[in-house]
C-alpha cells in the first residue's frame, strides 16, 4: 500500500499530502506535483484516489510511524515491486 490517508477540512491536497507522509513515515517530501486520480470502488465504498510524485529530503529518518496500522515500510525496485491495490497506479507511473 502506497502511504496515504484523508484530507482534513480546509486542508490543502499538497499539505495533506506531506502531513500523512510524515504521520506515516518520518519522511519530509518537497517538489510535489499531481499524478493521477483513480476512483476506487468497493462493495459499501467510493473513494477517490489522488496521486503525487514527490522527492524526499531525509531518507536516512524513514520509519513506520504506524505499526499498529502497518507491519512494516519498504522500499522496492521496480522488479521486485508485490502485487497491490495501487498496481494500476504504479505501472501508470513507470510506463509514462
Amino acid at each position: 500500500m502506497l502511504p496515504g490517508g484523508t484530507v482534513e477540512f480546509g486542508e490543502d491536497l499538497e499539505d495533506a499530502l506531506a502531513r500523512e507522509i510524515l504521520e506515516e513515515t518520518n519522511l519530509k517530501i518537497v517538489n510535489i506535483s499531481f499524478f493521477a486520480h483513480q476512483k476506487i470502488i468497493l462493495a459499501d465504498t467510493h473513494w477517490l484516489g489522488i496521486y503525487f510524485v514527490c522527492d524526499a529530503e531525509n531518507w536516512e529518518n524513514m520509519q513506520n510511524q504506524e505499526p499498529e496500522k502497518h507491519e512494516k515500510l519498504q522500499l522496492f525496485s521496480r522488479e521486485n515491486l508485490p502485487k497491490m491495490h495501487d498496481a494500476t497506479i504504479i505501472e501508470k507511473f513507470f510506463t509514462q
